[in-house]
């Protein structure tokens, strides 16, 4: 929600910015962005960042897939809490299963799931179940009874599912399709690598000489 933005949609919108809440965008042709609501934005640059959707903009032989990410969050017993709070306890991945988590500072909880992109079927970003199977829960107590022993015995107090939009080789795509489109693909993780990919995206826009070399995400 652009709300919990707050100071930042403000800034955006002093600067001239233009925000437009809850339009499907049907197509882009050419310098030309189709809105459901009937509308046609015109733009000398066009930027397409939009996650699992990618395809249904770009064409189904965009090379990404957009998987189902599953989340578990555990809250330890009173009695170890102390075990996962703030520089006590690290991130984890487990190379022989992909189990990984990390604790979430100030509520007490460790997020937790598999790191299985590579083999997760594909789903279509408006119709996906969006539930958390309980065989997977169990799947992932199971492992943390073996690789987290003080969380073996944590309660589940949330489930979350989301979207990865993964890439043949798990990296982003960061590229120009062609003199007007700029697309970004961040396979799960851009959100990390926010403030650069955002002034990346804006020195293609602008046709501006990069900092960075960008061959490995074409």
């Amino acid at each position: 929600s652009l709300k919990k933005l707050g100071h930042k949609v403000g800034e955006a919108l002093s600067h001239g910015v233009e925000i437009r809440e809850n339009i499907k965008v049907l197509a882009i042709d050419n310098h030309n962005i189709k809105l459901d609501n009937g509308d046609t934005i015109s733009a000398d640059k066009i930027v397409v960042v939009c996650g699992g959707w990618t395809k249904k903009l770009l064409g189904d032989n965009f090379p990404v897939k957009p998987i189902k990410a599953k989340l578990v969050y555990f809250k330890p017993q009173k009695g170890k809490l102390e075990l996962f709070s703030e520089g006590k306890f690290p991130e984890f991945f487990f190379n022989e299963n992909l189990l990984y988590g990390f604790p979430m500072h100030g509520t007490y909880s460790v997020k937790v799931s598999f790191d299985k992109r590579g083999t997760e079927p594909e789903v279509d970003p408006y119709e996906h179940d969006r539930e958390i199977e309980p065989d997977f829960i169990v799947k992932v107590k199971k492992s943390l009874a073996e690789k987290v022993p003080d969380l073996s015995d944590a309660d589940v107090v949330d489930t979350k599912t989301c979207m990865y939009t993964t890439t043949a080789d798990d990296d982003f795509i960061i590229d120009k399709l062609d003199d007007n489109i700029v697309v970004g693909v961040f396979a799960g993780h851009g959100f990390k690598f926010s403030p650069l990919i955002g002034k990346v995206l804006a020195d293609l826009v602008l046709d501006k000489k990069l900092d960075i070399d960008l061959k490995r995400f074409t």
